[in-house]
């Protein structure tokens, strides 16, 4: 869903988690990555084949 451009707050309504837990995974996959922000997580999950990109 954060490839879609989805906000913490509309994420965490879809998978019934709390705004907060949220922020704290994306946190996480932003570090994990190497990254500083969504679109250069979303860029570099692309590059190394983790999602697809969307038309």
């Amino acid at each position: 869903q954060l490839n879609l451009g989805r906000s913490n707050k509309v994420i965490a309504y879809h998978l019934g988690l709390s705004e907060n837990t949220v922020r704290v995974h994306v946190a996480a996959i932003l570090d994990h990555l190497g990254v500083v922000s969504r679109v250069e997580a979303i860029l570099e999950a692309q590059r190394r084949g983790l999602v697809q990109a969307q038309r």
